[in-house]
């Protein structure tokens, strides 16, 4: 994977108050035919088949992961070589504890990735993803 230079926040686009976890995203992008590889199944997370995001914070602001941050995302076309995708359960209203867990994972990932930008998914697809993650990401992290 080439060097991080963004970190791009998503929602899960499932209806608000639903408790879905990453297993429930990994069912839904293996039926859009995502894939891991298996090489990097071996080594992180080998029952995650197909999640495109690295990390995921559930409504209860549990962080589960996905990829691991060195492996190449499926999460926002175009940017998947050089970024960290992070998908909070909900579509447009989210838990305060969603929100805690967030911040403290994006000081946490600035640390590590001091020159990456920090954008929502609609940053990069104003069309078709408009309304994801839905919360102004510029807000929260200013």
């Amino acid at each position: 994977m080439a060097v991080v230079n963004r970190i791009i926040i998503h929602c899960s686009d499932s209806p608000d108050g639903r408790n879905d976890t990453i297993k429930d995203i990994d069912k839904w992008h293996i039926e859009r035919g995502f894939k891991r590889l298996r090489s990097r199944r071996d080594v992180f997370n080998p029952n995650i088949v197909a999640c495109g995001y690295q990390y995921v914070i559930c409504r209860d602001g549990t962080l589960q992961t996905g990829r691991a941050e060195n492996e190449v995302g499926a999460h926002c076309k175009g940017y998947n070589t050089s970024s960290v995708g992070i998908c909070l359960i909900g579509r447009k209203s989210f838990d305060d504890r969603q929100m805690v867990k967030l911040k403290a994972l994006l000081t946490e990932l600035k640390g590590r990735y001091p020159d990456a930008e920090i954008h929502g998914h609609c940053h990069y697809d104003p069309v078709d993803k408009a309304h994801c993650p839905g919360f102004d990401v510029e807000g929260i992290t200013a």
